[in-house]
């Protein structure tokens, strides 16, 4: 089992600037890091977001801020 995540981890730029902390892709990038190997390695669009839902179903609030 691999602890630090799945082999699409995107790295998050520091931000000094409270204009580009809060952009979309700032926050997503926490939720994609987050996701488990198996989901980004999905055969096709739907499986992909039956991962998804199973996340969000396990992870409570994982797409709620």
């Amino acid at each position: 089992m691999n602890t630090l995540g799945h082999t699409a981890n995107i790295v998050k730029n520091r931000c000094h600037l409270d204009l580009r902390r809060f952009f979309f892709s700032q926050q997503v990038i926490d939720r994609w890091n987050g996701l488990q190997q198996e989901v980004i390695d999905s055969t096709s669009v739907n499986v992909f977001k039956n991962g998804l839902e199973k996340t969000r179903i396990t992870k409570m609030g994982f797409f709620n801020d």
